[in-house]
C-alpha cells in the first residue's frame, strides 16, 4: 500500500496475482511527518493450494498546525493553522479462489472511515465544522485463463 500528496489524500493498493502456494506473509508499515503526520498499516496474506487471503488494517493521521503568512491582515501575521486535524482508518479485504487451472474468483472489500477538521477560512479566525465520511467498496471478479491470453 502506498499513498501520493494529493488533495484529500489517496491510497494506491500494490495488488499481485495470488501463487496459491502454501504460505504466510506479515508486513508492517509505520510512519511519520512533520506537523503531527502518522502513518501505519499491518498486512497479513495467507495461502494454500486453492485459496488467497490478504488482509491490510491502515491508520492515517495529521494535526496540520503548520504556521503561514495570513496575508488578508494589514499586518500580515504569522499564523498557526487551527482545526485542520484529520484521521482517516479502514481495512482492505482480498479473497481469491482457485476453481481450477484456468478460473479463478475473486472478492474485494475496502472500508474506510474518514474524520476531518474543516479549517476556518483566512479572514475568519475560528471554524469548528468537521466531517466524517465512511466508504464501503466491494468488488467481484472472475479471470479466465486462456492458452495465450488472459479474460477478466
Amino acid at each position: 500500500m502506498n499513498g501520493n500528496s494529493a488533495l484529500g489524500s489517496t491510497i494506491i493498493l500494490g495488488n499481485t496475482d495470488p501463487e496459491f502456494l502454501k504460505k504466510n506473509r506479515i508486513g508492517v508499515n509505520i510512519e511519520t511527518g512533520s506537523f503531527g503526520k502518522y502513518l501505519g498499516s499491518f498486512m497479513y496474506k495467507t495461502e494454500n493450494k486453492y485459496a488467497s487471503s490478504k488482509t491490510i488494517l491502515f491508520y492515517n493521521q495529521a494535526e496540520n498546525n503548520f504556521e503561514f503568512v495570513n496575508f488578508t491582515h494589514r499586518e500580515k501575521p504569522v499564523v498557526k493553522q487551527k482545526n485542520a486535524s484529520y484521521k482517516n482508518y479502514g481495512i482492505l479485504q482480498n479473497l481469491d479462489f482457485k476453481l481450477n487451472q484456468k478460473n479463478i474468483l475473486s472478492l474485494g472489500l475496502w472500508y474506510q472511515v474518514y474524520d476531518r477538521e474543516l479549517p476556518p477560512i483566512m479572514t475568519s479566525e475560528h471554524s469548528y465544522a468537521s466531517q466524517r465520511d465512511s466508504n464501503l467498496r466491494v468488488t467481484l471478479g472472475y479471470k479466465i485463463i486462456l492458452a495465450r491470453s488472459v479474460l477478466k
